[in-house]
C-alpha cells in the first residue's frame, strides 16, 4: 500500500524530520490563538475537579445534583461552567472564576447569552 508523502525527497529521516518539524509549528501556532477549545477543555475539567474535592456539583440555577465531570454534554447530570456575565471567547475574562457558577447542562443552554440578574428573574419570579 502506498502512502502519500509531503516531500518528494525519497529519504524516509527527510520525511520523518518534515513531519516533526509541520507538527511543532502546528503546536506553536495553536500557542497563539487566544481561545482554544482543547485549552477550554483542560481547564473546565481542572477547575470542576477542583470544586468537586470542596463540595459535590449542584446546579446553581435549579440546585440538581450532583453533577458529574464528563465531556458529554447530552447527559443531563453533566456539570457544566456558566459565565454569570456573558464574555466572548477571545475576551481576557473568559477564564476568570469570579465569573463563573456551576450549572446543569440544561439551564446554561435555557440561560445562553442572558445576563445573570435577567435569567433570574425569568426561572424565579
Amino acid at each position: 500500500m502506498k502512502t502519500q508523502v509531503l516531500s518528494s525527497n525519497p529519504n524516509p529521516k527527510s520525511q520523518a524530520a518534515s513531519l516533526l518539524l509541520k507538527q511543532k509549528l502546528i503546536e506553536e501556532e495553536q500557542e497563539h490563538i487566544p481561545f482554544s477549545f482543547i485549552h477550554w477543555l483542560k481547564f473546565r475539567k481542572e477547575y470542576l475537579t477542583e470544586l468537586e474535592q470542596i463540595n459535590p456539583l449542584h446546579c446553581h440555577y435549579c440546585n440538581k445534583g450532583p453533577l458529574i465531570i464528563d465531556a458529554d454534554n447530552s447527559n443531563p447530570m453533566v456539570a457544566t461552567i456558566d459565565h454569570k456575565i456573558p464574555t466572548k471567547r477571545s475576551d481576557p475574562e473568559y477564564y476568570n472564576k469570579k465569573n463563573m457558577l456551576i450549572s446543569c447542562h440544561k439551564c446554561n443552554m435555557k440561560k445562553r447569552n442572558l445576563p445573570y440578574d435577567e435569567f433570574i428573574k425569568r426561572i424565579k419570579p
